[in-house]
């Protein structure tokens, strides 16, 4: 795992957070692709048409699952806020290079709990429909949630901090055989 300094971290977030938002916008474009292909073959025209709501927007299926995603690989980096010995700031990039929209569908299933959306290949738009909207929901869900995160980083640090320096009293008054045969240990990270 990487560590960023502060501001290169808040940086990636807000990259994520500016990428989500910015799919959140193709969800209504998807849904009326959807609705044009109900009851056709899946197959190269359904991606084709999702490149003409966004050229980022692409569907992946393998044997028994579906997902349409968005690349963000034009929008994956920033430069750092720190700059090395030679005076140059390296590029951070953010976690992942995809961002899936739909709450995953299955194409085939053996087991009857799973959403399945193909029959005979040809698409249910409504299990498509419902799964996008599912992930739409899931999608505003994460933004609120990385919002209202990122101005508490500082408090959960110093509340591990403070955790860190409990665990390492306790740790202290364990005897090394008892943590050896019980499996008493502790590991954490100094960030």
């Amino acid at each position: 795992m990487k560590h960023y300094c502060n501001e290169d971290a808040r940086n990636l977030v807000e990259l994520e957070i500016q990428n989500r938002k910015e799919a959140l916008k193709l969800y209504d474009g998807i849904i009326e692709v959807a609705k044009k292909f109900d009851g056709k073959v899946l197959n190269k025209r359904f991606e084709t048409a999702l490149k003409k709501v966004d050229e980022r927007l692409s569907c992946d299926r393998s044997y028994s699952w579906f997902e349409i995603n968005m690349s963000v690989f034009d929008n994956r980096s920033c430069k750092s806020v720190k700059k090395d010995s030679y005076g140059y700031s390296c590029t951070n990039y953010i976690t992942d290079n995809y961002l899936r929209l739909n709450n995953l569908v299955y194409t085939y299933s053996y087991n009857t709990k799973d959403v399945v959306m193909l029959d005979n290949e040809r698409i249910i738009s409504s299990v498509l429909i419902e799964a996008l909207n599912k992930g739409k929901k899931q999608m505003e869900e994460k933004i609120i949630q990385l919002e209202n995160s990122i101005n508490k980083v500082d408090e959960w640090k110093n509340k591990l901090k403070a955790l860190q320096i409990e665990m390492e009293e306790v740790m202290k008054e364990v005897p090394y055989i008892i943590r050896e045969y019980y499996d008493i240990n502790y590991r954490v990270e100094n960030r």
